[in-house]
């Protein structure tokens, strides 16, 4: 199942790539979650790299 997700970034500094901000919302709930970090971000979208012996996530 495909999830659908509005990313919003109001803030990044070009200087300093690890210093953005913004808003991630899921379209299904409509649920609004800030982020504060790139790695904040790819948590929110369920993007972060599990090692290779790690389980795979469980669907909710």
């Amino acid at each position: 199942m495909w999830e659908s997700y509005i990313v919003r970034i109001f803030r990044r500094n070009r200087q300093e790539p690890n210093q953005v901000a913004g808003t991630v919302e899921r379209v299904e709930s409509e649920e609004t979650t800030s982020f504060h970090s790139p790695n904040d971000l790819l948590d929110l979208l369920h993007l972060t790299r599990r090692k290779p012996d790690a389980p795979e996530p469980e669907d909710k």
